[in-house]
């Protein structure tokens, strides 16, 4: 089936339906405190601070999270085994980062993925945050490249050509469980219009345009939930990260994985929030209360760390302007310990 995604008020709804739910319930996430009025006007205001001495500070953010994430699960049960999942693969940068630090062996990073985009496959297009010259992170912590973990990525990529890219750079890397999807995500199984970009584009998303005559613009593409995925492949294990970057559908794509954030499946969430699609409409703070709910703390992602916002809202948050927000499972507090040592030291 095709549908539009004229449906925002319904969104809202479920949104609204399920933090009351969960206001009934005396929630047990009381680890983390909630700011005064001051301290959350001073989480707004460094917040302003970074954004004034670099105006993309959270939207090209550091990597950082990832060496986190890898030593926090340093000699424990998730050392050797990661599950990653990528919505909104584009050219495969961050892929490329995931495995620089989980499968060093192979040589594959940011800047390797560059040069074989440019070498290989012609195409120079360093990613729209100059990716491809980030500082290596396997120069900021000491990796093992003897250790033998077992890494299974997921890449959803709509877009054909980069779909196309995508499974080129899955041949170069010949990594059998890099599994690139020619799928895009939402809240609903079914079919969808796609604004269509050119060879290595970033930016077209999901339309609610129903005009498929146009197919130099538009091209019909096949839809599904997180939700649906992860049972239709039977994905029961903790999923480590879930980064989503679709162009301003991010809302839907958290309301299509309900089930799986309900069970606290993620360990760490990424997503992008900005004024496009669906963002026009849908308030952050009503996102971070929902993923509060569940028991998750969010973050600003910037270039020099994180900020707090989950209980420490501050109007500043609320602009909408191309920014990144990392949310991890409070209940996972070994991985909190270690992610809330990127916190900003001005801030709570």
């Amino acid at each position: 089936r095709t549908i539009s995604f004229q449906n925002l008020n319904s969104f809202l709804t479920l949104y609204r339906q399920d933090q009351d739910q969960h206001r009934l319930i005396s929630t047990p996430f009381s680890s983390v405190f909630y700011c005064t009025k001051g301290e959350s006007e001073n989480q707004g205001k460094v917040y302003q601070e970074e954004l004034r001495r670099n105006a993309l500070w959270t939207a090209c953010y550091a990597e950082d999270y990832i060496i986190q994430l890898y030593l926090a699960d340093l000699g424990t049960t998730r050392e050797r085994r990661k599950l990653l999942f990528d919505v909104g693969s584009n050219k495969g940068y961050v892929l490329a980062a995931w495995k620089s630090i989980w499968s060093p062996q192979n040589g594959v990073n940011q800047r390797s993925l560059g040069k074989y985009l440019s070498e290989k496959l012609l195409l120079s297009d360093c990613g729209v945050c100059n990716d491809c010259n980030e500082p290596l992170l396997s120069t900021k912590v000491n990796i093992s490249r003897h250790m033998n973990v077992s890494v299974e990525i997921h890449a959803f990529e709509p877009q054909l050509s980069n779909y196309g890219i995508l499974h080129q750079v899955q041949k170069w890397t010949n990594d059998t469980y890099l599994y690139v999807h020619n799928l895009a995500i939402s809240n609903y199984t079914g079919t969808a219009v796609l604004l269509k970009c050119g060879r290595g584009g970033e930016a077209c998303g999901l339309t609610v345009e129903k005009n498929l005559t146009d197919t130099e613009r538009f091209l019909l593409v096949n839809v599904t939930t997180l939700d649906t995925f992860v049972q239709k492949f039977q994905i029961t294990e903790i999923i480590d990260i879930l980064k989503i970057d679709t162009e301003g559908y991010d809302p839907l794509v958290l309301t299509g994985a309900n089930l799986i954030f309900k069970r606290q499946q993620i360990r760490l969430l990424i997503f992008e929030h900005h004024h496009v699609g669906f963002w026009a409409s849908i308030h952050l703070r009503d996102v971070v209360e929902n993923l509060d709910s569940k028991g998750y703390t969010c973050y600003m992602l910037g270039k020099t760390g994180l900020i707090r916002i989950t209980r420490c809202w501050s109007s500043l948050f609320a602009e909408k302007r191309w920014s990144n927000v990392l949310c991890v499972l409070r209940n996972d507090e070994r991985l909190r310990y270690f992610i809330e040592k990127l916190l900003i030291s001005s801030t709570l």
